[in-house]
């Protein structure tokens, strides 16, 4: 076999995605060296990697978890220096420094991924926090969390459930915000054009953007929304917010596009309406799970008007 040596400071920028050019040459031409060294590179990337895709966790040190990797490498390799000289020496020494990375060092422990597409989930975090997951979402989590934080990612939509605990505050990167909470109930949704909505069913909710001093502090029924790069709170934010894992609409004297849009919403449909007259309506009306034609039905006695639905597509003329 061809000796494959690297050096480590080499390795570290490239994976780190600090290189310079020279750098980059070079380890371009020791890839080019052997099939053994593009193997190797590939095992070392994959475990890099699925730390790097989970940038909610925005506290990690990259400098000491390499020296803590260094450390490790030197107590396993008794003694080797930094040029690692044989190319079974690279492949055990890294593959454990790698490992012991994966399975110890804050930020890189094993990760899950909870993720919909056209089916709802529910599921239980290590501290006990229950955690409703929309369709078409995605929830990153820790399998255990760290001593002073409970850190996860959402993109979608969830119902967070969270259990109490002062000493370790739970955080939630959601788009371009931060949702921290020691223990509450509340409802995270991203939406287009990167606009973020929490809505809080119990406790205080601290709402703020990343990266920036703005903070909003929400408590149970108010609404906070991010949207064009400010935080605001909805004055007055209705009732559907959980509607999607409650089955639940409920309106009172509300305007008539708004119940369109939250009919829409909840049951994955789109209605066009062509009577322009009734735009002007606000209705009071609650739909407790009842399936779609159902809520036609009474919609359709409700405003009297003609209501066609084909497919997932509904009229009102």
């Amino acid at each position: 076999m061809k000796n494959i040596n690297i050096d480590e400071d080499l390795l570290r920028v490239n994976l780190q995605g600090r290189a310079n050019e020279k750098e980059k040459a070079t380890l371009v031409s020791w890839l080019s060296e052997s099939s053994e060294n593009k193997e190797l590179f590939v095992r070392m990337t994959e475990l890099w990697s699925s730390a790097s895709n989970i940038d909610v966790f925005e506290q990690i040190d990259l400098e000491l978890d390499w020296k803590r990797i260094q450390m490790k490498r030197k107590k396993k390799t008794f003694g080797v220096t930094h040029i690692l000289r044989y190319a079974a020496v690279v492949f055990i020494s890294c593959s454990l420094s790698f490992l012991y990375l994966y399975n110890t060092t804050p930020g890189f422990g094993k990760l899950s991924k909870v993720q919909t597409t056209e089916s709802k989930d529910k599921f239980e975090l290590a501290d006990g926090s229950q955690i409703q997951l929309n369709v078409n979402s995605k929830l990153i989590y820790p399998n255990h969390f760290g001593d002073n934080k409970r850190l996860v990612k959402l993109k979608g939509e969830a119902f967070f459930n969270i259990k109490r605990d002062t000493s370790k505050p739970f955080i939630i990167e959601s788009g371009k915000t931060l949702i921290k909470v020691l223990g509450t109930s509340f409802n995270i949704r991203n939406m287009a054009g990167d606009q973020t909505l929490v809505s809080v069913n119990t406790g205080r909710v601290s709402f703020k953007i990343k990266n920036n001093d703005q903070e909003l502090i929400l408590t149970k029924g108010q609404v906070g929304l991010f949207k064009d790069n400010q935080l605001a709170i909805i004055n007055k934010p209705g009732f559907n917010y959980d509607s999607w894992r409650t089955g639940f609409l409920s309106f009172k004297n509300t305007p008539f596009i708004q119940v369109l849009q939250d009919i829409e919403r909840l049951y994955k449909v789109e209605i066009k309406n062509q009577n322009i007259e009734l735009e002007n309506l606000k209705l009071t009306i609650d739909f407790n799970n009842y399936d779609i034609d159902k809520v036609l039905k009474q919609l359709e006695l409700l405003i009297q008007a003609n209501i066609e639905k084909k497919g997932q597509v509904i009229t009102i003329k």
